[in-house]
C-alpha cells in the first residue's frame, strides 16, 4: 500500500501537467474557421511604366513608352471573407474600392493567401500575405490586374476579434485614358491600339477581422 501511495504521489504532478498541456492544445484549436473583416490603406505611388499606341487626328501612328516617377497618395478600402484552412493559413476573397493612379479608381476582386507565424491562432503573431486578382477600372472598359505582397502583425483582442497592422508592395496593370500630345483631346477608341500602364506603390493599413 505504501508503495502504491508513493507511485500515485509521483504520477500526480505528471498527470496534472499532461492535463494542462492538453487543455492548452484544445484551447489553441478553439478558433473560428470562417472569417470576415475590413481594412483600409494609405497607398503611396512611386513609379509608373506606360505604353501608349494610337492614331492621331492627323493620321500619324504615335507610340510612346517609358518610366515615370510619381509621388501622390491614394486610399483603399477592402472587405474580405475567408476560411482558416489550418492554424497558419487563411484563404480569403477580397472586394472593395481602390485608388491606383492619379484620377484612376478600380474595384478589385482578389484572392489572398495569408500565412501566420506561430501555431497558436489565439495569440498575437506576425504574418505574410500574397494577393492577386482582377479589377474593373473606372475610366476604361478593359479589366485591370492587381498583385500585392506584404505582411504585418496581428493583435489578438479576444477569441474572434483581431486587429491587423499591414504593409505591402503593390503593382496594378491598368488601362488609363489616352490623350493627344499637343491639344490634349481624348483618343477615340477606334484609333487606340494600346494604353497599358503598370503602377507600383507601397501601402500601409489597418484592418479588423473576426
Amino acid at each position: 500500500m505504501n508503495k502504491f501511495r508513493y507511485i500515485i504521489t509521483l504520477l500526480l504532478p505528471l498527470l496534472l501537467a499532461a492535463s494542462l498541456y492538453a487543455g492548452e492544445r484544445n484551447n489553441s484549436k478553439d478558433y473560428p474557421r470562417f472569417t470576415f473583416g475590413a481594412e483600409g490603406y494609405a497607398v503611396q505611388t512611386f513609379a509608373d511604366y506606360s505604353h501608349f499606341n494610337f492614331i492621331s487626328r492627323e493620321g500619324e501612328r504615335v507610340d510612346i513608352k517609358g518610366m515615370a516617377l510619381k509621388y501622390f497618395i491614394n486610399g483603399q478600402f477592402l472587405l474580405n471573407a475567408g476560411i482558416n484552412v489550418s492554424r497558419n493559413v487563411n484563404i480569403s476573397l477580397n472586394i472593395g474600392y481602390a485608388g491606383v493612379d492619379k484620377g484612376e479608381r478600380i474595384c478589385p476582386l482578389t484572392m489572398r493567401a495569408t500565412w501566420f507565424i506561430g501555431n497558436n491562432p489565439l495569440a498575437s503573431r506576425w504574418f505574410t500575405l500574397l494577393d492577386t486578382g482582377t479589377a474593373i477600372g473606372s475610366s476604361t472598359e478593359k479589366p485591370a490586374l492587381l498583385g500585392k505582397i506584404g505582411g504585418g502583425y496581428r493583435i489578438s483582442l479576444n477569441r474572434i476579434c483581431k486587429l491587423d497592422f499591414l504593409i505591402n508592395f503593390q503593382c496594378a496593370f491598368i488601362h488609363p485614358p489616352t490623350y493627344e500630345m499637343i491639344e490634349g483631346n481624348p483618343i477615340d477608341s477606334e484609333n487606340l491600339r494600346r494604353n497599358n500602364s503598370i503602377v507600383s506603390s507601397f501601402g500601409v493599413g489597418i484592418g479588423l477581422n473576426f
